[in-house]
């Protein structure tokens, strides 16, 4: 069977890496590589371009079993210790999806990874741009862990690995530590982190010389733990979903390049708006301060209906007091 290379030049249709994922096949990055091997086929013909353009009615297959569009879902599951999230059909250890898949209507993979020894939230789902949105380094979903340690740890140590660690080549420090517990015989610590590298938490305290035996993650953005037991899994509310995208593209460089370039618009609209102010205060007040004396026995408010009046003559007209007529308006 012939391999096709070149992307097709209509610009109808989805991305072949994209449609695949969407389909709950694996995350786009998974999915290019899955392309590159030539198990994808469209219509009969090997594909390995990812950039390929899939129409409606194209016959997709994977491995020789086609892919049908599927409804996306979207899932928050409590990963047990010693479960694996992988997809590897040749793993001999128990898999997230051997526990998943009889309890949901579609097959669905890991947002993102927990290791084997770790256990606690994991989103799960079918949607390739949602893991992609959440799971990408440009993006910063904030995890926090509770990090089990087996000896005491000092405030001082605390410190230190508030200054984070060298994972990879990269530095990652982390967004919020706090030592909840410390006793001769363990500690216990909370971290965030918005990073998503392997084994980050475990790296991180081990180079300020903690050792972590058990970790478990508590909360995923705005999703905490509370009333999901091991093993349990729960479908996302459309508001979750929508909480999650939201603050995953907030976080991106891109967006807070744009907030930083609008908090300097409105910083120079304020120094206009200032500069006004005190020009009316200099110019304009004392006008209406040497014409005081005409309702200075005329009962009125600083505050109408809500709005700070800073005008003597404007509240006076908004006051309950009787109407007041300037001498020299005729």
């Amino acid at each position: 069977m012939s391999k096709k290379n070149k992307d097709n030049s209509s610009k109808e249709g989805v991305r072949l890496n994209k449609w695949l994922a969407g389909q709950g096949v694996a995350s786009r990055r998974k999915c290019d590589d899955i392309i590159f091997d030539g198990s994808v086929t469209v219509n009969g013909e090997v594909i390995i371009s990812p950039g390929h353009r899939v129409l409606r009615g194209d016959d997709v297959r994977v491995n020789d079993e086609k892919i049908s569009q599927a409804a996306r879902l979207y899932y928050l599951f409590y990963k047990p210790k010693g479960v694996l999230c992988t997809q590897e059909v040749r793993e001999k250890g128990i898999r997230v999806c051997d526990l998943v898949d009889p309890l949901v209507p579609g097959k669905v993979f890991s947002v993102g990874r927990l290791d084997k020894e770790s256990e606690g939230l994991l989103l799960l789902t079918n949607d390739g741009d949602f893991s992609q949105l959440i799971t990408h380094p440009s993006y910063g979903i904030r995890k926090t862990y509770i990090c089990y340690i087996n000896h005491s740890v000092s405030y001082a140590d605390v410190e230190r690995a508030r200054e984070g660690a060298y994972i990879d080549g990269v530095k990652v420090v982390p967004e919020h530590i706090r030592l909840v517990k410390s006793t001769k015989s363990g500690a216990t610590i909370e971290i965030t982190i918005s990073e998503g590298r392997n084994r980050e938490v475990r790296r991180v305290l081990a180079r300020h010389d903690m050792r972590v035996k058990r970790l478990k993650r508590v909360r995923i953005g705005n999703l905490g733990v509370a009333k999901l037991r091991r093993g349990q899994i729960r479908p996302l509310t459309g508001k979750e979903r929508i909480d999650l995208e939201e603050m995953a593209r907030m976080s991106s460089p891109r967006t807070c390049q744009s907030i930083f370039k609008s908090s300097r618009i409105e910083s120079r609209f304020l120094q206009d708006y200032c500069y006004l102010v005190r020009l009316y205060i200099s110019v304009c007040f004392p006008i209406l301060f040497s014409f005081s004396n005409y309702f200075m026995d005329s009962e009125f408010s600083l505050f109408s209906g809500g709005f700070i009046i800073s005008s003597p003559l404007v509240n006076l007209a908004l006051s309950e007091a009787e109407p007041f007529k300037h001498p020299y308006i005729k």
